[in-house]
């Protein structure tokens, strides 16, 4: 913990820095910020985490701190976490123009004209002031952020001495320190009477296990010494029958039915360990490992009987293969090179993959992996291939300072010569009419078709890294040591210099519409330019960056860097996929169709992945967990509530349509109204507001507490709000309040209408179900779960309620209150269920990171996987085809339910998908090599 945090403008660093250094004299620990980077997720993350771990919140007032919108925000975040606000005015400001939260502060004066000892002085007295109090509220802020982090697992409460302070420290607070600041937040509240409630349970729990225990022990003594002697007689008596009775035949039969006994034991613990060995390739992100690791311990499962086939293994191993499944992209691997690769790509007919190596050869595959020819010609490690647009010929750059000209068969037709250094990039025009050529001599060279040297451009005073050629055939690019990118016309003369780089260029493109410039390098950052020079976007990577490409729809980016990955983003910088090798990726591709990506490594390994094969798609954009998901009653589009206090509206294509901003703290819920029209959110900053679908703020309902849940009754006509004060608010579209209800003992975290909108259910931390009429007249409680209730959902046609709670269960009723049926499978808080529209499936999320699809019988269905994350929510689209899941690593999952198979047929599945890498594999073992030759039907009944 430090004992200050400063939140200042960059345009103010010398004075922050003389501040600082006196900080550091008088012994305090200060968290500031020094670098000038754009924001980032685990950026901001950072920054909120170090305004949490301080005891004050120091600001430095001036003309351009006032203005700026990341001070603003990290203002909010220390008025959420109700730090002592410590503002010090270095340039004059006017007061209404300061944050409200600052303006109504005492202000420390440090303008040029105040003696900046005596300010520090009464600073340091600032500080202080109160340290014992504020010590302990800086601890359990921690503590408690961690556990709603962690969703609020009971494993991260107070216990012991840590509780004991805590307790007294708040009810001094309550009792006596009234005005002292800074007050208890919200959270700080809850989590010490949380903590409370679970230690006094634990005690009543332990004191009723050691009465039971101490009972049984008393029965138990009793019993063994009644039925020692009769044991004794039993094993004697038994043991002379045994002899007599049992002849050798007999004999040798036991003896072998238990050596097939430990013959099954033994493969059932193999398979078992099999299993787990793909669940770890799996967590560490080798899709494609574990899902081969899937299908051996499968196969090696027809081994055993199927009347003596352990169902719970089964039914593991379906979840392991599932996992694979749904996510592994990787579907085929190019091995046969014996250096590292410097390239890969695909022929513009899609018929044939090329990739070069610094082994000194080019070999040509098939798509499925089968080798056809390796071109072997240069004296040195190949750095780059390419293919003519008509797919008939193919060139070839080496650091033997050559080009070479091959046919698509692997004859060698030309050896271009004339560069004085490495040719590390080549690249046909669009007409075919052109090679150019980059090359460590600094220069770009221009040939014709049939290798004579049309033009040499003196292109750069450092080595090329990269040519291309526009779509429009009229201009040419290169990417340079000198940290620039070039535009040169077909004539060698300039057309533009793009600066704005700081380190090496390694990658340019063109965008299909020739519109937009791609360029990437060693300073981490992905630069789209207009061919005038000016930046559209840019974005950082976490490491240095070998090649950017677009896809062939412009639609998305890939790279590949140092740090073992390639990654695919989406034009603003977001993260749709990181595809993994074991070593450097140099080179990242696309198939012509965009339906394929080859990566090239220094693993000596090419690998071919798909890109929307998958039963799912990711959108992400959100900067903080996402709580809650929710389609529009037409299906067209789908909202996210999030807790970077964000609510955005999506496409159901995934396309991000508008992001909607207002609220001051986390948002826990959205809903649409029953025309699509509208959308209500509910945040932690004790609002609901009402939006139209365009994005129009149309009013905001005031709450007095923290706001959790929201909905629409089904006729449109009321809002239903739950906050943390335990109570239900109803309200008109216009904000006026029609009721208020009470009835609950802890938060309220959501409510359901029952079709006909006559009732309406809620669920809360009180471990009840309530049904109440629309008028708030309670008609009965459900009461059965042992924790908290995280949500509550009518059926379609409003016979049945599902609760789903943090016991890790859910449970099914009839509207009369008589428990139907307990679902048990999840290993984790059940945080989200959602029935189908169809009314013939529920969905359940939790925090063992899977989904679950249920029968309304409490058949378990499929089980679908989130990796580590937390599902905290999930939805139905009206006509049930998808559901969209979101989890706390910020992504929202939709998921293609005609695409999800039984998970008897799951190995069959699988097997179609690796299926090309087992026939054409040098490296895949003999029985590996038939591992799918027949069908393999993993049974779970």
């Amino acid at each position: 913990m430090n004992d200050a945090f400063i939140s200042y403008s960059r345009k103010d660093k010398l004075f922050v820095k003389k501040l600082y250094e006196a900080f550091c004299c008088a012994d305090k620990q200060i968290w500031i910020d020094w670098e000038d980077i754009p924001p980032a997720t685990d950026w901001r993350e950072e920054i909120y985490e170090g305004i949490a771990g301080a005891h004050n919140f120091i600001f430095i007032l001036s003309p351009d701190s006032i203005i700026s919108r990341e001070c603003a925000l990290e203002v909010d975040c220390a008025v959420n976490n109700n730090k002592r606000l410590v503002p010090i005015l270095y340039g004059d400001v006017y007061p209404e123009d300061v944050h409200p939260d600052l303006a109504k502060i005492n202000w420390t004066f440090f303008r040029e004209c105040d003696d900046f000892d005596s300010s520090f002085a009464q600073l340091l007295k600032i500080l202080d002031t109160d340290f014992d109090h504020i010590k302990i509220h800086t601890r359990i802020l921690l503590r408690a952020l961690e556990w709603e982090k962690k969703l609020f697992d009971q494993s991260f409460l107070l216990r012991g001495n840590d509780l004991k302070e805590a307790s007294v420290w708040l009810n001094l607070w309550i009792t006596q320190d009234k005005f002292k600041e800074p007050e208890p937040t919200r959270i700080q509240e809850r989590y010490i009477v949380t903590s409370q409630k679970e230690q006094l349970s634990e005690e009543r729990k332990w004191q009723q296990l050691y009465e039971t225990a101490e009972q049984e022990r008393k029965k138990a003594s009793i019993a063994h010494k009644k039925s020692e002697h009769r044991q004794k007689i039993t094993i004697i008596s038994i043991s002379i029958g045994l002899v007599m009775s049992v002849g050798l035949a007999t004999y040798a039969l036991l003896v072998s039915f238990r050596a097939e006994q430990l013959r099954i034991l033994a493969e059932k613990e193999q398979i078992g360990a099999m299993g787990k060995a793909a669940d770890a390739l799996f967590v560490s992100n080798q899709e494609f490992s574990s899902l081969l690791e899937s299908l051996r311990a499968i196969r090696k499962l027809e081994d055993i009987p199927r009347d003596q086939r352990d169902i719970q293994l089964q039914e593991t191993l379906a979840k392991t293969i599932s996992n694979a499944i749904y996510w592994v992209q990787e579907y085929n691997r190019l091995e046969g090179h014996s250096a590292e690769l410097t390239t890969g790509c695909f022929s513009p007919d899609g018929k044939i993959i090329a990739t070069a190596s610094w082994d000194k050869t080019i070999k040509l595959w098939q798509k499925d992996g089968t080798p056809i020819k390796t071109l072997k010609g240069h004296s040195d490690r190949i750095l780059s291939v390419v293919f003519s647009p008509d797919s008939q010929l193919i060139a070839s750059g080496s650091a033997d300072g050559t080009i070479k000209l091959w046919q698509r068969d692997g004859t060698l037709l030309k050896n271009l010569a004339g560069h004085r250094g490495s040719v590390n990039s080549v690249a046909f025009s669009p007409d075919g009419q052109l090679i150019a050529s980059g090359s460590a001599d600094g220069t770009v060279k221009l040939w014709s078709r049939d290798g004579i040297l049309v033009r040499t451009i003196t292109a750069h005073d450092e080595t090329v890294w990269r040519v291309t050629f526009s779509p429009t055939n009229q201009e040419l690019a290169s990417a340079s040591e000198d940290g620039t990118v070039k535009l040169w016309s077909r004539d060698g003369s300039l057309s533009q210099t793009l600066v704005g780089h700081t380190a090496s260029v390694k990658s340019v493109d063109y965008s299909p519409d020739r519109q937009t410039i791609l360029s990437a390098g060693l300073d981490k950052t992905v630069k789209l330019w207009r061919r005038d020079g000016t930046v559209i976007s840019e974005f950082k990577e976490d490491s240095q960056i070998d090649r950017a490409v677009f896809s062939p729809d412009g639609k998305t980016i890939a790279t590949s860097n140092y740090q073992l990955t390639a990654k695919i983003w989406n034009l603003d910088g977001k993260l749709l996929h990181t595809l993994r090798h074991s070593s450097r990726v140099l080179d990242v591709n696309f198939s012509p169709d965009g339906q394929t990506i080859i990566t090239a490594s220094a693993d000596t390994i090419a690998r071919l992945w798909r890109t929307e094969s998958r039963p799912l798609s990711l959108l992400r954009g959100h900067e903080g967990v996402v709580w809650d998901v929710s389609f529009s009653p037409d299906g067209k589009n789908l909202a996210s509530a999030s807790w970077d206090n964000t609510v955005k509206i999506w496409q159901s294509d995934g396309q991000l349509v508008r992001t909607l901003t207002g609220h001051r703290d986390r948002v826990y819920g959205v809903s649409f109204s029953p025309d699509g029209q509208t959308i209500a959110t509910a945040s932690l900053d004790r609002t609901v507001k009402l939006w139209k679908l365009d994005g129009t703020l149309i009013r905001t309902l005031k709450s007095p507490d923290e706001v959790y849940g929201v909905s629409f009754s089904p006729d449109g006509q009321v809002v239903v709000s739950t906050s943390i004060d335990k109570t239900i608010r109803l309200w008109k579209l216009d904000g006026t309040l029609l009721r208020i209800i009470t009835g609950h003992n802890d938060l309220v975290w959501n409510v359901s209408f029952s079709p006909d909108g006559k009732t309406f259910t809620s669920a809360s931390g009180d471990g009840t179900v309530k049904l109440w009429q629309i008028d708030g007249t309670l008609l009965r409680t459900f009461q059965g779960h042992e924790k908290s209730v995280k949500q509550v959902k009518f059926s379609p046609d409003g016979k049945i309620i599902a609760s789903a709670s943090q016991d890790k269960t859910i449970k099914l009723w009839n509207i009369d209150g008589n428990l139907l049926n307990t679902l048990v499978g999840h290993t984790g808080r059940v945080f989200a269920i959602s029935f189908s529209p169809d009314g013939k499936m529920l969905a359940s999320a939790s925090g063992d990171s899977t989904i679950r699809l249920w029968n309304l019988d409490g058949t378990l269905v499929n089980t679908l996987t989130t990796k580590k994350d937390v599902v905290t929510s999930l939805n139905f689209s009206p006509d049930s085809s998808i559901l969209v899941s979101a989890n706390t690593s910020q992504d929202i999952v939709l998921w293609q339910l005609k695409s999800i198979k039984t998970q008897e047929s799951l190995p069959i599945q699988g097997c179609d998908w690796v299926r090309d890498y087992l026939k054409t594999n040098p490296n895949v073992s003999n029985s590996d090599r038939s591992l799918c030759d027949r069908d393999i039907v993993l049974s779970t009944k």
